[in-house]
């Protein structure tokens, strides 16, 4: 009976959160299905079920722009997603993954994977349709979180694979892309056609007033002008821009230490490297010596029985011919003795 009402209680949930997800109330929905015990002792859910239900959870949680609440099931499907193999639902997976990242303003983790889902292609999901006007956007959404992410390396890496996709092209921010690409200056008519791109989350003001959009060109353009002319160009507060030039510099203090750590710690490793070649060597020497006595040791034994051998095969002979002439001599005695007893 139990079994049967745990199933009831788990269709019923089910049944109440599509309810509430129907009339637009998310939150809630969300809370229905997370009521659900995933881990019961008492029926045991497959690892399909899990995962869908997980990945619906947080689909709901980001639709309702809860973050936070969605984070703990993007987690337990992303140990799942080995388990699956129905792909229609690691696509849902993967789209979901990528939003929580741009959500949580991790742009460049989100770029990789939104560029990563735009190029599915139809034979890679089944049973899904792949319109490729939604491809189109989820590469869009990859060029925008790339854009916007603070200058380093490895955004330019991200910036430089994006813009060698030709799909790219198509794209109404390709210009600035390219301008970004080359080092160009971002005017204000750039900067406006990149903003219809944002979604709200990128455009929450920053503790300084600021926006990642604004941040994103005033870095870009202290990269590729002179910092003195750079504000009255397009009428920027000289103070912010002081001040992202600060923040870059530090910046670039920071990435040179990380360098310069990574050239100790590469060091360090070579030397740990010989450290443990020059071991195994004396190791491997020892070795070789302890190998080299034992193999003398077995010859001068092999040489010294031998020549016991020898020796012990001489005596024997010896005291065999004793034996022998002493034989005969007493052969010879006891042959006088019999003729002397033999004449009368």
């Amino acid at each position: 009976m139990a079994l049967y009402n745990d199933k009831e209680v788990f269709d019923l949930r089910e049944s109440l959160a599509e309810l509430y997800e129907s009339e637009g109330n998310l939150s809630k929905a969300a809370d229905i299905l997370i009521g659900i015990d995933f881990d019961s002792k008492i029926r045991i859910l497959g690892d399909y079920t899990k995962f869908a239900n997980y990945v619906h959870i947080a689909n709901l949680c980001l639709q309702d722009k809860d973050v936070l609440k969605a984070e703990p099931y993007i987690e337990k499907a992303s140990r799942l997603v080995e388990q699956i193999s129905e792909p229609d639902l690691i696509l849902n997976y993967k789209l979901c993954k990528a939003e929580y990242l741009d959500m949580n303003l991790k742009l460049l983790e989100a770029a990789k994977h939104y560029h990563e889902i735009s190029e599915t292609r139809q034979h890679e999901v089944g049973t899904i349709e792949i319109i490729e006007e939604e491809m189109q956007d989820v590469l869009n959404s990859a060029v925008t979180c790339a854009l916007l992410c603070g200058a380093c390396p490895e955004r330019s890496r991200v910036l430089n694979m994006l813009s060698q996709d030709k799909r790219c092209s198509k794209l109404k921010i390709y210009p600035v892309l390219q301008k970004v690409i080359l080092g160009e200056f971002l005017y204000k008519d750039d900067i406006a056609s990149l903003e219809e791109n944002l979604m709200p989350h990128h455009k929450t003001p920053l503790p300084d007033s600021s926006t990642l959009l604004d941040q994103m060109m005033v870095e870009h353009n202290l990269l590729c002008t002179n910092s003195e002319k750079y504000p009255s160009m397009l009428g920027i507060d000289p103070r912010k821009v002081t001040k992202s030039a600060a923040v870059m510099s530090a910046s670039k203090m920071r990435s040179a230490l990380c360098s310069v750590k990574d050239e100790v710690t590469k060091t360090q490793h070579s030397l740990r490297l010989e450290r443990d070649a020059y071991g195994a060597y004396q190791v491997l020497q020892t070795e070789r010596r302890l190998h080299l006595d034992t193999a003398q040791a077995h010859e001068r034994a092999d040489r010294g029985y031998s020549e016991l051998t020898e020796t012990v095969q001489n005596i024997i002979k010896k005291i065999v011919s004793e034996l022998d002439a002493a034989a005969d001599s007493l052969g010879s005695e006891l042959e006088s003795i019999d003729l002397t007893l033999s004449e009368p």
